[in-house]
C-alpha cells in the first residue's frame, strides 16, 4: 500500500537541493563570461554587459543572478551587490572568484560520486595530478583568502626569524608573514609543478629575496631539525589519510625550535559530526576527488598535535569561517617560567 504525498511537509528544502546544482553553474557561467569583472567599474546596461551572447540565455542568467543577490537591477541597468563586489571580482583583495570554480575539485568526479562511495576511489583523483594542472589552478584561487588569514594571524607570532611553509601552494602565508616581519626569512615547499606559482607570487609581493623555495613532497623534502620559529600547515590535513596527516604533524614538530609556533588551518567538524555544513560538504569533496582525504573533528587534530608535542595554545578565526589552531613547542629550559 502506497503512502500518499504529505500536504503538510514543506518541500522547499528538497527544491534547494535540486537548485543547488543550477545555482553553482549559474555563478560559474557568470564568472567565465566576465560579468562580475565587467561591472567592477560601475553599472552597465544589459545589452552592453552581455554583448555577443544569445539574448535568451543572457536574460535568464542575469535574472537568476539578481534572484541570488549577486546583481542589482534598476530598469535595464545592472550593478554589483556588496557580496559580489567583495568576493567575485578578480582583483579584489578578498576575491573568491577562482575559488568558486576550482575548490570543488574536478567537475567530472561529481556525477560519479555514487560509484566512488561504492569502490572508495574517485575516477580522477587529484593525487595523481603529476602535471599539476588542477593544483596550479587551485593554489592561484586560494591565494587571496589565505593571504588575508595569514595577515590576521601574524600579530600572534612574536618576531619570528625563520618560517617554514609546507605545502605552500602559491605561498600566501610565506608572503604575508615576510611582509609582516621584515627581518624574517622563509623556506617555502610544494610539489615541482606548483613552485613556479610560489616563486611568481613571492616576487610579485616583493619578498622573494628572503625566501628559499624547495620543491618536493612535504614528507620527504629536506628540512633542518629544530630550526624554525614558525611552521605553517595551511589546509593540508584534510587532503591526506590519517597516516600521512600524522606524519606531517611529526615533521612539523621536528622542524620547530623550542618555543616555536605551529600554525594549522582547516575546516573542522564538530565532535558530534552534525556540522558545520561547510566542513561536512568539504568532507564529501575530499571523497569525490582524493584517495584518502577526509574532514576531521577539531578534537581529533588537537589530540594528534598533543601527541606530537604541540599542545594548542589558541584557536580563533582571523577572518570569518577560517579556523586557525596555534600550537607551541615546549620552550627551552631557560625559557620556562618566564
Amino acid at each position: 500500500m502506497s503512502t500518499p504525498a504529505s500536504t503538510t511537509v514543506d518541500p522547499r528544502p528538497v527544491w534547494s537541493l535540486i537548485n543547488g546544482f543550477t545555482t553553482y553553474w549559474t555563478v560559474v557561467a557568470a564568472i567565465r563570461l566576465g560579468i562580475f569583472d565587467a561591472l567592477a567599474s560601475g553599472p552597465r546596461e544589459s545589452g552592453d554587459l552581455t554583448r555577443g551572447c544569445d539574448a535568451r540565455g543572457a536574460g535568464a542568467l542575469l535574472d537568476a543572478l539578481v534572484g541570488l543577490g549577486l546583481l542589482a537591477r534598476d530598469s535595464g541597468t545592472y550593478a554589483l551587490t556588496p557580496v559580489s563586489d567583495a568576493f567575485l571580482v578578480t582583483d579584489r583583495p578578498a576575491s573568491m572568484r577562482d575559488l568558486v570554480v576550482w575548490s570543488p575539485g574536478p567537475s567530472e568526479n561529481w556525477p560519479a560520486l555514487d560509484e566512488t562511495v561504492l569502490r572508495g576511489t574517485p575516477a580522477s583523483p587529484i593525487d595523481d595530478d603529476a602535471a599539476g594542472t588542477f593544483y596550479r589552478h587551485l593554489v592561484r584561487a586560494t591565494f587571496p583568502t589565505q593571504h588575508a588569514v595569514a595577515k590576521g594571524v601574524a600579530p600572534r607570532l612574536g618576531e619570528p626569524r625563520r618560517i617554514l611553509d609546507l605545502g605552500a601552494g602559491g605561498a600566501p602565508w610565506a608572503a604575508a608573514l615576510l611582509e609582516a616581519f621584515p627581518s624574517a626569512t622563509a623556506t617555502v615547499n610544494d610539489l615541482d609543478a606548483v613552485v613556479p606559482d610560489a616563486r611568481a607570487r613571492l616576487q610579485a609581493n616583493g619578498v622573494a629575496a628572503r625566501a628559499e623555495v624547495r620543491p618536493g613532497d612535504y614528507l620527504s623534502v629536506m628540512i633542518e631539525p629544530a630550526s624554525y620559529d614558525v611552521v605553517v600547515l595551511g589546509h593540508l590535513l584534510r587532503a591526506e589519510g590519517d597516516e600521512r596527516a600524522q606524519a606531517l604533524l611529526a615533521r612539523a614538530a621536528g622542524a620547530l625550535r623550542a618555543g616555536g609556533h605551529l600554525v594549522l588551518t582547516d575546516y573542522f567538524l564538530a565532535d558530534d559530526r552534525d556540522g558545520p555544513l561547510n566542513a561536512l560538504l568539504l568532507g564529501v569533496a575530499m571523497v569525490a576527488s582524493t584517495r584518502a582525504g577526509r574532514a576531521r573533528t577539531e578534537s581529533t587534530v588537537r589530540s594528534w598535535l598533543a601527541a606530537a608535542g604541540l599542545p594548542v595554545i589558541d584557536a580563533f578565526e582571523p577572518v570569518p569561517s577560517q579556523r586557525v589552531l596555534l600550537a607551541r613547542a615546549s620552550p627551552a629550559p631557560d625559557e620556562r617560567g618566564t
